[in-house]
C-alpha cells in the first residue's frame, strides 16, 4: 500500500492551538464538508495566515499558523480535482437542483458525495484534496495558477508532527 504525504497549514488562534495540542483537532463543517482543513503547497503558510486574519477577524498577535504532516494510505485518499470527480459532483448538483450559493447545502453535498464514494468502494475516506477559494484580499496568484489546494482531513490519526508559527513571524 502506498502512502500519500502532505505538509499543510491551518490558521487559528493561540488559544485554539493550545486546545489542539491537548485534545487534538476538532472537525467542523467547512466549504467542502466535514473535516479539518489544511492549505497545501508552496503558499500554504501565507494562505493559513490570511484565512485566520480575514475570516476570523482576530488580532495579528493572537493568530498562529499550525504546520502539520498529513499521511494517508492511498486507499483512504480521494482527489476531488479529477475530471471524473468534478463531473460526478456536477451531476449530483443537477440531480438535487442545489442552490450553489447556499454554503450549508454545499457542505452537505460534499459530505453526501464522500459517503456515497465510501459505500461504493467499501472503504473510508480519511483525507480528500480539493481546491478552495483563497481568503479575501489574498496575495495568492490565482489568476495564474488557479485556486489553491486544500486537504480535508476526516481522521485525526492522519495528522502528525504538529507545530506552530506566530503570524507576526511569517
Amino acid at each position: 500500500m502506498a502512502i500519500k504525504e502532505f505538509e499543510g497549514a491551518h490558521g487559528t488562534t493561540l488559544n485554539k492551538y493550545a486546545e489542539i495540542k491537548k485534545t487534538g483537532f476538532f472537525r467542523y463543517s467547512g466549504l467542502a464538508g466535514y473535516g479539518i482543513y489544511f492549505w497545501i503547497g508552496i503558499h500554504c503558510i501565507s494562505l493559513a495566515k490570511e484565512w485566520c486574519i480575514c475570516n476570523k477577524k482576530i488580532k495579528m498577535s493572537d493568530c498562529v499558523v499550525i504546520i502539520a504532516n498529513i499521511k494517508v494510505d492511498d486507499v483512504n485518499y480521494l482527489d476531488l480535482e479529477t475530471l471524473e470527480m468534478k463531473d460526478s459532483i456536477y451531476r449530483l448538483i443537477i440531480k438535487l437542483k442545489l442552490d450553489i450559493n447556499d454554503k450549508d447545502k454545499k457542505a452537505k453535498l460534499y459530505d453526501s458525495f464522500i459517503k456515497d464514494i465510501e459505500k461504493m468502494i467499501n472503504n473510508e475516506i480519511h483525507v480528500y484534496q480539493i481546491r478552495l477559494p483563497a481568503p479575501k484580499k489574498s496575495t495568492y496568484p490565482y489568476e495564474i495558477i488557479g485556486t489553491p489546494f486544500c486537504c480535508v482531513v476526516r481522521n485525526n490519526k492522519c495528522i502528525f508532527n504538529i507545530r506552530q508559527i506566530k503570524c507576526l513571524e511569517v
